[in-house]
């Protein structure tokens, strides 16, 4: 049983981790693409 509750610590140590960086990269993505009156920026595309 002790076996179960390591692999379960390690999993919601492993979800945790991988939230924080969902979390962090839509922040920044959001941050980046949308002006402080929550207006879209427009993308500059090479051609």
């Amino acid at each position: 049983m002790e076996a179960v509750f390591a692999q379960l610590a390690l999993m919601y140590v492993i979800l945790a981790g991988v939230v924080i960086a969902v979390v962090v990269t839509g922040l920044g993505t959001l941050r980046r693409l949308t002006t402080a009156d929550q207006r879209v920026v427009p993308v500059a595309r090479a051609l």
